[in-house]
């Protein structure tokens, strides 16, 4: 009788047990939301403009499949729109300037624009142009320097990060103009000049150093800065049939040879190829003047 009992007993905790496990029936699987696909965050560009005689940078959209160096400067040269001018932001780029080509070339970046970029102006106003294209071009890369050229013509080269020197402009061929220090910093970044001879004065040393890069990029020997070594020095313009466009300093083997190589003798000699690149100074960060963003 115990033993029934007992065997009944158990029967019981048994049947017990089994209830309270959980259920083996398999669950609804959970209905997954739909995930939105995150679109990229859009790039923004700054385009530095003035008000009040202070560089003010503002910030542009770049749309799709546009570099953002091609965009910056397009939106330079278009100047401010109606809402920024109500907030007193303005522009020294002329009205009806614009952007020819711009791309960056190892430490450079090579910008062309059209003529009346730099046609008319004071010498102060044309200063401002020059800050307002490095201040923009600046955030865009670790690139040092900036040759800015008209119709593909070397106006100048400025140092990203410092205020241009004030314009102090030569005439060249059919009225195009460019700085006498600006082309000797292009000369001295390509090795043709040492740093100490950038002094904005054409002299001796310049000469020597133009009748060497003329030389060895097979140009008229003349020591002066001509139609052609504008071009030469500014590889914005690549048309194959033309010389000039062989001169593209960029991609040949930078030069680092200087005046003093060339000046043994008074009569133009055809110049020895230069060696290596001289070093430029990158000491110190670049030190724009205070800016905000509109």
């Amino acid at each position: 009788m115990r033993i029934s009992l007992v065997v009944l007993v158990l029967a019981l905790a048994g049947l017990l047990a089994v209830d309270l496990e959980p259920s083996a029936a398999p669950r609804k699987a959970e209905a997954s939301l739909p995930q939105k696909a995150t679109k990229p965050a859009p790039r923004i560009v700054e385009v530095a403009f003035v008000r009040n005689g202070r560089l003010i940078r503002v910030e542009r959209v770049v749309p799709e499949n546009v570099a953002p160096e091609v965009h910056a400067l397009r939106e330079l040269v278009q100047g401010p729109t109606r809402v920024e001018r109500r907030k007193g932001i303005r522009t020294a780029i002329p009205e009806g300037a614009r952007v020819r080509s711009v791309r960056a070339d190892g430490e450079l970046w090579i910008a062309s624009l059209s003529r009346s970029t730099f046609g008319v102006g004071a010498p102060q106003t044309k200063r401002t142009r020059l800050l307002q294209i490095a201040a923009t071009l600046t955030p865009l890369g670790p690139q040092a320097y900036a040759v800015v050229a008209t119709e593909g013509r070397l106006v100048t080269t400025l140092r990203l990060g410092m205020r241009p020197d004030d314009w102090r402009a030569e005439i060249g061929e059919n009225d195009y103009p460019y700085l006498v220090r600006g082309v000797q910093l292009r000369l001295w970044t390509l090795g043709y000049l040492e740093r100490s001879d950038v002094t904005g004065t054409l002299g001796y040393l310049t000469e020597q150093a133009l009748l060497a890069f003329q030389g060895w990029e097979d140009l008229d020997r003349t020591g002066t800065v001509t139609g052609q070594t504008q071009v030469a020095r500014t590889p914005v313009m690549r048309t194959p049939v033309m010389v000039m466009s062989v001169m593209v300093m960029s991609v040949m083997p930078t030069p680092t040879a200087t005046a003093s190589s060339c000046s043994a003798s008074n009569s133009p000699s055809i110049a020895t190829p230069p060696r290596s690149s001289a070093a430029p100074d990158r000491t110190g960060s670049p030190s724009w003047p205070p800016c905000c963003i509109a």
